[in-house]
C-alpha cells in the first residue's frame, strides 16, 4: 500500500478498501491513509463499509472524519446509511458530527430529528452527547448559511 501511495495510483482503491479490515492495525492504518488521500466512490464505499462493519471500533471515529473529508459525491448519503448499522454510541456521535458538514435536505431532516429531546433521554439520560452534537452540526449549518 505504501508503493502504491507513494508512485500515485488512485485507481487501486477498490483493491486497498478491503485492508480496512485487516488484522493488523499498522496494515488498516496505510489503507486508511491511501483511502484518504486518493478519495473517490471506491475509498468512500471501502470507509463506510468499514465504519459501519469493523470489529475495530476504537478506529471509526478517525474512519468517520476521514470520509466526511473525502471529494466524492454521496458522503452524506453513505454516513447516514451507515448510521444504523453502527453499534457503538461514540461512533454514532462522530457520525452525527461529521454531517454537519452536509447540507442536504436528508441530513438536515436526520440532525433535526436526532437533536429532539426524547422522554427516553429524559427517563434514562442517555442520548444527550448524541443530541449536543446534532444540534451543534445544525449550528455549524446554520453560520454557514446553510439552514
Amino acid at each position: 500500500i505504501g508503493i502504491l501511495t507513494e508512485i500515485g495510483r488512485p485507481e487501486a482503491a477498490k483493491q486497498v478498501a478491503p485492508v480496512l479490515m485487516h488484522g493488523h492495525a499498522k496494515a488498516r492504518e496505510a489503507a486508511m491513509k491511501f483511502l484518504t488521500k486518493f478519495g473517490g466512490d471506491d475509498a468512500a464505499d471501502g470507509l463506510a463499509h468499514f465504519i459501519a462493519a469493523t470489529p475495530h471500533r476504537e478506529e471509526t471515529a478517525k474512519a468517520v472524519i476521514s470520509l466526511s473529508l473525502l471529494r466524492a459525491a454521496g458522503i452524506d448519503k453513505r454516513l447516514l446509511e451507515a448510521y444504523p448499522k453502527v453499534p457503538d454510541y461514540a461512533t454514532k456521535v462522530s457520525i452525527v458530527m461529521a454531517l454537519g458538514r452536509f447540507p442536504g435536505p436528508e441530513a438536515i431532516r436526520f440532525l433535526k430529528q436526532t437533536a429532539r429531546r426524547t422522554w427516553y433521554e429524559v427517563f434514562t439520560g442517555l442520548n444527550k452527547e448524541l443530541r449536543h452534537a446534532a444540534k451543534h452540526a445544525l449550528e455549524q449549518m446554520k453560520k454557514e448559511g446553510h439552514h
